[in-house]
């Protein structure tokens, strides 16, 4: 499944931003919308997460962005031969990359 996700940076954190050992990270939850797709195609919402501690005590991350679903096909096989070309049957049984 590949899901497009499109985040406003305006509405980041810069508190919740932190180092890590290659780089500068955000942690970002993807949360399914609860009335299903939206108006503009979106599935998920993108929130900002605030740590285990600040959400315990009641805070909320800001929604930063959305998501959706692109294509359902994890492994992104290419479409089978049309009908009016036929696979040539030496390439069924012969090539290793079919």
């Amino acid at each position: 499944m590949i899901i497009r996700i499109k985040l406003t940076k305006e509405k980041l954190k810069q508190e919740l931003f932190y180092k890590g050992a290659k780089g500068t990270y955000i942690d970002i939850t993807l949360l399914e919308n609860k009335n299903g797709t939206d108006e503009y195609g979106n599935d998920f919402m993108c929130v900002q997460d605030v740590g285990q501690e600040r959400r315990a005590a009641g805070e909320k991350g800001p929604i930063v962005g959305n998501g959706k679903i692109v294509s359902r096909n994890a492994q992104n096989a290419p479409s089978p031969a049309p009908a009016s070309q036929p696979v040539p049957e030496e390439k069924m049984e012969g090539d290793p990359s079919w």
